[in-house]
Formats: structure tokens, sequence, C-alpha cells
């Protein structure tokens, strides 16, 4: 495991926004073509305080022919994308997780191919944030949403003013690998927020490193999105994936009531 941490820092120029990066280990200085017009990625440090700091941590691994990143900030979000770099049309795989009880998976291949293309929206329990259903445009129609069970797992999908819904089933060992990863995934949240607060970049390296068992949890975390990734097809996130697919056609919007799925 390879570790990384950046930290932006965002100055005020007549000429727009500055932003200086600094990176651990140190980086040869490229472009961000990323950046949006009115920043400009500079090499030395402007003189005075920056406005805006922006803090994290990556970690990467390489399982052939995988590349594996997890990127850990300081917002409480962390993403891990897998990319097979040798592969025509660089497939690749992301998985989202928000501070906020949301996973969303975009996955743009597979080794043999399956699946071209899957989306899903994941969530667990109760308590989400059903204003960023429709991309904030729309107004939920679920009504029964804070009755769910607070270690339930469940999916949400949204096309054309249409939204539809299925719970996974507790007792699958699938629904149950989700919840582990879950606090998985926030053990390494907090450790990278506990690192972050450090003023240098060693100390907050040194803090995540000594946290309790980051390492093995960033290759349980690891192995577990891989064994889903490889076994997509027949998983039961593609299955109930599919299953709201057929929801979405049906007749006119009306409000749902939610139910777990067999």
């Amino acid at each position: 495991m390879n570790l990384e941490i950046v930290r932006y820092s965002f100055f005020h120029s007549p000429k727009g926004t500055l932003r200086y990066t600094e990176h651990l280990p140190p980086h040869v200085h490229t472009d961000d073509h990323a950046l949006c017009n009115c920043t400009t990625d500079v090499k030395v440090r402007p003189q005075g305080e920056p406005h805006e700091v922006q803090r994290g941590i990556q970690l990467c691994t390489k399982r052939d022919p995988y590349d594996i990143h997890l990127n850990l900030r300081e917002d409480g979000s962390a993403d891990c994308g897998i990319k097979w770099p040798r592969k025509p049309n660089a497939p690749h795989a992301y998985f989202w997780f928000s501070p906020m009880d949301h996973l969303k998976v975009e996955v743009t291949g597979t080794d043999d191919a399956p699946i071209r293309v899957f989306y899903a929206d994941l969530y667990f329990g109760p308590k989400v944030d059903t204003t960023r259903f429709f991309n904030g445009h729309s107004l939920t129609r679920l009504k029964d949403i804070h009755l769910l069970a607070p270690d339930a797992v469940w999916i949400h999908a949204c096309e054309g003013g249409r939204e539809a819904m299925t719970v996974l089933s507790p007792d699958h060992a699938e629904t149950l690998a989700w919840q582990v990863h879950r606090v998985r995934c926030s053990t390494l949240r907090n450790a990278a927020l506990n690192a972050l607060r450090e003023e240098d970049l060693p100390a907050m390296r040194d803090a995540f490193l000594t946290a309790p068992d980051v390492v093995q949890t960033f290759e349980e975390t690891t192995d577990w999105l891989l064994q889903v990734l490889k076994t997509l097809p027949t998983t039961e996130l593609a299955r109930h994936r599919r299953s709201l697919e057929g929801e979405l056609g049906g007749p006119a919007p009306r409000p749902s009531r939610v139910h777990p799925s067999a």
C-alpha cells in the first residue's frame, strides 16, 4: 500500500485564484487540466494566508491487472477507484462513499464485459438526504423511508420524474457484507479526519498510519469491492437494480410505500 498526503492552499490575486499544492511524498509539478479557468496552479507559495485549504489522503495499491486508489477527504467523503490501465477504452469502477450513508456505484466495464455500464445508489438506514434525489430538482414521493430499520440496506433509482426503491433482504450474506464495509469505510474516514487536523504533512502521515488497523481495513475494503466488481452481474446489488428498471417503466408516478424485497 502506498500513501500520499496532499494539501491545496487557495489564494486571492488580481488575476484570479492561485492554488499552491503540497504533496507527501513530493511530486514533480505538472499542470492540472481539471482546474477551472479562474484558478491557476503555481509552483511557489504566494505570500499571505490562503482563503481556503483542502486536505486529503490517498491510498493506492495494485492487484494485477487492477490499479486501486482510495481518496479520503476532510469533508468526510471517500471514493474508491478501480482501473484497468492496459485494457481498451480504460474501463473503470468508482465507489463513492458520502458521509450521509450513501454509496454511489459507477462501473463502465468488467473483465469479460457482461455489463458495459452500471449505476446504482445504495443507502444505509432511514436517515438519508432525500433532497439530493432527482439531482435536487424534485421532492421524493416515498413516504415511509423513516420507518426503515437502522441497518436496512436499500437502493433508490429515479428517471424521467419516476422513482422506485427496493430494500435488500436483511438476512442475505451480501447485505450483511455491505453493512460490515460501511463500518470499515467509517473507520478509515475517522482515521483520516483525525490525521488531517495535524499542522504538517509528515505529522498527518504518521497520525494516519499509527491509527488502529488502517492498513488491514484498507485491504479488506478493497478486497470486498474487487469481489463485487468481478461478480457484478450475479450480485444482489445488480439483481435489485434491474428490478427497479422495470418499476421505472411502469405507470405515472405516484406516492410509493417501501417494503423489503425477497
